[in-house]
């Protein structure tokens, strides 16, 4: 069917419409990193004025100059954009990523007060705001305005509650079954992301913001204008760390293998030399992360002493009482990791480490054998 009928059906089973309206829509997650997370947006319409826009943030820049350097550090430079209604909804269709939409029951004051702060917040673009993952992003912001025209309903409503997943939880559901997403922005958060949180901050996704909306009865009308064939969220975070303990002893075994033989080949000495080095380099990402970068999510990260930059010392260096002390410090390192993602209350990572912890003793092993 095509799209222009898809859009006026949908339309129609929305019923008549006012002459202004406001509705949060919410789109699903998407193919890239960046779209895991679903986006949202508030669409306004004023037939009498022609207004029949969506309002949204959390874009950004990839040719800004310093764009790579200032996300590095953690400074990332955002904005919000208008776009009419039609063209972001075809947009995400040929995405295929779901579009719901929710009629919010708001007064004329409450609407005009809202066009202002869009307008005030957007135009003229880009207005930078500095951007964060979980605190400052496109949901985040709509919440935030939402509360703000309902005189703090909706923070009243939800600041209180726990909620049952955490940060980490989240991130965990949203990333799999990608695996190299899952294992590499699972491995770059530390234990910020571990804390109990409320579901005040659970509306940094869209879904939750939409849920909660409507549990406080701001919702008159839901209309469901795509529903995605390819992407879908799972509603708990999986049980990884089996599979990746079963994953981890099979690269073991890859690893050990070459050096069993009696005299193990340059080769051997080779794929240890380029395991130390990917190590030590993911080790100086998330060192880095940690001592230069306003990254807090990242802050006081365990998983250093699984991806441990010691591992590039250990194989590169000239001196052999330097690289035996090296093993000694990485071998203490990988105990304390496993002593730590055993504790309860701390970061988690238990499945990180029981992925990691037989490839490093299966390399040690092997690297021992190195004449």
């Amino acid at each position: 069917m095509p799209r222009k009928i898809l859009f006026v059906l949908g339309m129609l089973l929305a019923g008549p419409a006012s002459s202004q309206e406001v509705w949060l829509a919410t789109y699903g997650p998407g193919a890239e990193v960046w779209e895991r997370f679903g986006h949202n947006a508030l669409w306004l319409r004023d037939e009498d004025r022609g207004l029949d826009h969506t309002f949204s943030f959390g874009y950004f820049e990839l040719d800004r100059p310093g764009f790579h350097r200032d996300f590095a550090r953690g400074r990332m430079l955002y904005f919000g954009a208008a776009s009419h209604v039609k063209r972001e909804f075809d947009f995400y269709r040929q995405r295929d990523r779901s579009i719901s939409v929710q009629r919010l029951d708001l007064t004329e004051a409450q609407f005009r007060t809202l066009e202002r702060r869009l307008n005030k917040a957007i135009f003229p673009p880009p207005q930078y705001y500095e951007y964060d993952y979980f605190y400052a992003n496109c949901s985040t912001w709509l919440r935030d305005l939402i509360d703000e025209v309902t005189g703090g309903d909706l923070r009243r409503a939800t600041e209180g509650r726990v909620a049952d997943l955490n940060f980490r939880d989240h991130v965990r559901r949203l990333l799999w079954p990608s695996l190299h997403l899952y294992i590499g922005i699972h491995a770059a958060l530390g234990p910020a992301v571990d804390r109990e949180i409320t579901v005040w901050d659970e509306m940094f996704l869209p879904d939750i913001l939409a849920r909660e909306v409507a549990a406080l009865g701001l919702v008159t009308e839901t209309v469901k204008f795509h529903e995605s064939t390819r992407f879908s969220t799972a509603a708990q975070p999986p049980v990884t760390t089996p599979w990746l303990l079963l994953a981890g002893v099979v690269l073991a075994g890859l690893m050990a293998a070459p050096a069993l033989k009696r005299q193990p080949c340059r080769f051997t000495r080779w794929v240890l030399r380029i395991w130390a080095l990917v190590i030590a380099t993911a080790g100086a990402c998330l060192l880095f992360l940690w001592c230069c970068s306003t990254h807090q999510a990242a802050w006081a990260n365990a998983n250093l002493l699984l991806y441990n930059p010691l591992m590039l010392v250990l194989w590169m260096s000239a001196g052999r009482s330097l690289a035996r002390v090296g093993a000694i410090l990485i071998v203490v390192g990988l105990f304390a990791a496993l002593v730590l993602a055993l504790w309860p209350g701390g970061q988690w990572n238990l499945d990180l480490v029981a992925l990691m912890l037989p490839v490093h003793f299966a390399a040690l092993w092997a690297w021992r054998r190195m004449p």
